[in-house]
């Protein structure tokens, strides 16, 4: 065989080929080339064969520190990964001597496995100054006690003292069943002993890592937070910034949907193409392991860009916080586990780290930022001027709401841990239900996002946020932030208060006002006459609400399905526009206003709510006057 030692594979420096380069250097005779091309040809989906033969001759193959990534030309393609390893239980290398030897295990808990774990911890213990130091914090109000009962597998429940020690936060998926919880009836039992045979595959899991890894207690939250006591449930979730950032680690079990599904992945040779390579300096005959990296084509879109996260735990608005408030997160992903913490993203498969972030639910510019820091940090880093504070909670906030809530008002709760970061130094003012006082009037500037839904979604009408909130919508919504340079503020706030469902400031609350000086216009409210044939995405991108003011007709951005969700809109009606900011004259054009739309409610004078958000030319406030009005 030829030997092909100018093969750029597999060195450290990425290079980029076609489909039709590899296959010829696979015919000359390249055995590096040919392990790549045989890689690719037991992965390949059927979209892009012939015949049961690879065709997209053009299609890109990039390689980089032993991944192959092939870009299809097929839009409907998704791209395809590869890992290359060699087989740790050989004890020979290959001729890629540099492989990451990768353990081929049948049973879900590994020495391996926790070889690794352990070698992450000590690193990090020992020489991560951000991470702290590896004293203990305080317990929870209850853990679970770990050490079996009576000499059995079985758990029980400890209700603390908040003594001083080291315990595991778990961080899962409840899916459609709720797993076993903690109620008002259960608890003296659970305090006694909680059988093995009735935890959740996950549960079990948790509570193996927890003993492995010499640690006593654990923190489950269905079983330590009463599910059937609101006043118990209020008190523990206005803590749940402390469960989280006080644990010693924060087992992440992102490889399944629900309880049941457990931690850690039973690995199937089926999913693993083993070639037999023949070293040529020593004629040692070895395995290289090739397997398709489960999710990587599902977390984007298709042009590779787009940042659409599809492991349950990524999508769940309460996995967000803890993720972002652990100092270190072990993550169990479907196909390989992950360790994270405030320096630095390892992969157990050996590879670099950093360009898994995106791969772990959350945008690399965003983590990036996190991570030069902890959260607690870049909230009160006085380095940090306040449009960059600003900036990034606008970000964290965009990202939040993209996530899915059982309870669509826990969206308060869910996101009262991140919260509380911004909060401790005050730099922001008063936390108003998602909004801050300091910028308060850039804050209701938000608007419908269309990511994730192609149709407005009702109001929520068992909420008691305040209509000026985003958290008062169901779903994601979107900010621009153009005050500065581009937009001046022409409102002025002159009050504001919420009231608070508990005593955590920043948790739900049962309502809230704020009070504006502003420009008022008034204007009619029209639905536009559907289109069956168009379907709903159309319906929803060409704008279903317009308001009406003489001659001029301009859509506007509801916050819901105003004709469905709301009888006391009806098309023809007064609303009224309360201008908020000036967009700066460009190129000569008159200026555009950023106003919230208001529908008044009956029998209340200057009382109104927020029902959308509209950018319109200054001829609507031509003869407008200023008013102090009230929102709720």
């Amino acid at each position: 065989m030829p030997d092909h030692s100018d093969c750029q594979y597999p060195q450290e420096r990425p290079f980029m080929s076609t489909l039709a380069l590899l296959r010829s250097r696979v015919q000359q005779g390249c055995q590096n080339c040919r392990l790549i091309w045989q890689g690719i040809e037991e992965f390949a989906d059927d979209k892009v064969r012939e015949d049961g033969k690879l065709c997209d001759d053009n299609a890109e193959v990039w390689v980089r520190q032993k991944v192959v990534n092939v870009t299809w030309t097929q839009v409907d393609s998704s791209p395809l990964r590869l890992e290359f390893f060699t087989d740790s239980n050989e004890g020979v290398f290959p001729a890629w001597c540099d492989l990451q030897p990768l353990p081929i295990v049948s049973e879900p808990a590994s020495k391996a496995c926790f070889d690794t774990i352990r070698r992450w911890i000590d690193e990090c213990s020992t020489e991560h100054a951000r991470c702290h130091s590896d004293a203990s914090g305080p317990l929870p109000h209850r853990v679970i006690d770990v050490r079996g009962v009576s000499g059995t597998s079985d758990v029980f429940l400890y209700e603390s003292h908040h003594e001083a020690a080291r315990y595991i936060a778990l961080s899962h998926c409840w899916g459609r069943q709720p797993p076993l919880t903690t109620t008002k009836a259960t608890l003296l039992e659970r305090k006694f002993a909680i059988r093995w045979t009735t935890l959740p595959q996950t549960f079990q899991d948790a509570i193996s890592i927890t003993r492995e890894l010499g640690v006593q207690y654990l923190w489950i939250d269905s079983l330590c937070i009463l599910q059937d006591d609101e006043g118990d449930w209020v008190t523990e979730s206005a803590q749940m910034d402390q469960v989280y950032k006080n644990s010693w680690i924060t087992i992440s079990a992102a490889g399944g949907a629900h309880a049941n599904h457990g931690c850690f992945r039973r690995v199937s040779r089926r999913e693993i193409l083993v070639l037999k390579v023949r070293n040529q300096k020593n004629d040692v005959l070895s395995s290289i392991l090739i397997r398709k990296q489960i999710l990587v084509d599902a977390m984007y879109g298709t042009t590779g860009t787009d940042f659409v996260p599809t492991v349950s735990i990524f999508t769940r608005a309460w996995t967000f916080q803890e993720r972002l408030l652990s100092r270190r997160v072990l993550h169990f992903m479907p196909d390989k586990m992950f360790w994270e913490c405030y320096s630095q993203e390892l992969c157990e498969c050996g590879h670099a780290a950093a360009r898994f972030n995106s791969y772990l639910g959350m945008p690399p510019d965003l983590v990036k930022f996190l991570k030069r820091d902890h959260i607690r940090a870049v909230a009160n880093d006085p380095e940090l001027d306040f449009t960059d504070i600003m900036a990034q909670w606008y970000t964290l906030v965009s990202q939040y709401v993209q996530r899915t809530l059982t309870f669509e008002t826990d969206k308060l709760p869910a996101f009262s841990g991140v919260a509380k970061q911004f909060q401790e130094k005050n730099k922001l003012g008063t936390y108003l239900a998602g909004l801050w006082s300091v910028d308060l009037l850039k804050a209701l500037l938000w608007y419908r996002s269309v990511k994730g839904t192609w149709k407005y979604l009702p109001h929520l009408s068992e909420s008691l946020v305040p209509s000026w909130s985003w958290a008062s919508i169901s779903g994601a919504w979107e900010h621009d932030q153009i005050m500065g340079d581009l937009a001046t503020e022409t409102a002025q706030v002159i009050d504001f208060s919420c009231t608070l469902a508990s005593e955590d400031p920043t948790g739900a609350v049962l309502g809230g006002y704020i009070i504006l000086s502003g420009y008022l216009a008034s204007a009619l409210l029209r639905f536009r006459e559907g289109d069956p044939s168009i379907g709903a995405r159309e319906r929803f991108l060409v704008q279903d609400a317009l308001i009406v003011q003489g001659d001029s007709v301009r859509p506007f951005d509801a916050d819901y399905l105003l004709e469905e969700t709301s009888p006391s809109l009806a098309s023809g009606q007064a609303v009224y526009l309360l201008q908020i900011a000036v967009e700066n004259n460009q190129d000569g054009v008159g200026p555009n206003y950023f106003a919230l739309v208001l529908n008044r409610i009956p029998n209340s004078p200057m009382v109104y709510q927020r029902i959308g958000l509209c950018s319109i030319p200054d001829i609507w406030f031509g003869e407008a006057l200023r008013n102090e009005i009230t929102i709720v």
